[in-house]
């Protein structure tokens, strides 16, 4: 999908996940961010499973003014350190308190015994965002500069950055695609095989 970015990885070859698929959760970091060239794990329900995508957008694309990448963030530091608050409480101080809306609390209490992970999940979602809030101006500065999706922040993983190679990214953005069969033109017309890989780490 040309300036969005280009997916693979499917273990049945069809662009659709496998049930039988091995998965792990989210692991998402203000350190790394969906700049032009990241490699990401694709989120099918807040899983990453054997699926992955090339971030090819050149240019920023904010959905809105620049101040908002910080706003969202804040915002959403707010609702988890509420939720946290909410969290803390007694079972019975819960039903009383107005940390968090009726729909919040009717949530929270359907967890049963994966309310300890849901608790770690939320610490773990404010640290994000007090990172991100801190390193916003950055990477805004950043995505102006390389390009990139940075909407996708904070919901999917992002693993690895092309360092060079730009022209097959670029080449492969500009495959002719066809219906995928789900009513979204992004299969490309010949199949695209990756035939080798070279993962270097960061020094």
């Amino acid at each position: 999908m040309p300036n969005f970015m280009f997916q693979g990885g499917s273990a049945n070859g069809d662009g659709l996940s496998s049930p039988n698929e091995t998965s792990f959760a989210i692991e998402p970091t203000p350190e790394l961010r969906h700049f032009y060239g990241a490699l990401c794990y694709a989120n099918a329900g807040g899983r990453n499973g054997t699926q992955f995508y090339v971030v090819n957008a050149k240019k920023y694309a904010a959905p809105s003014a620049d101040v908002d990448a910080k706003a969202l963030s804040t915002e959403y530091l707010s609702l988890f350190e509420k939720m946290q608050k909410f969290l803390a409480l007694p079972a019975d101080k819960r039903k009383t308190s107005d940390f968090v809306p009726a729909e919040q609390k009717e949530y929270v209490a359907s967890l049963g015994d994966k309310e300890e992970e849901y608790k770690k999940f939320v610490g773990e979602q404010i640290k994000y965002y007090k990172s991100s809030v801190a390193e916003s101006d950055n990477a805004v500065s950043k995505y102006k500069k390389v390009g990139g999706t940075n909407f996708l922040d904070g919901d999917y993983t992002v693993f690895g950055q092309a360092v060079n190679g730009f022209d097959v990214i670029d080449k492969l953005s500009a495959i002719e695609t066809k219906d995928n069969g789900h009513n979204e033109k992004s299969a490309p017309t010949a199949d695209v095989v990756i035939e080798s890989v070279k993962i270097l780490t960061k020094e």
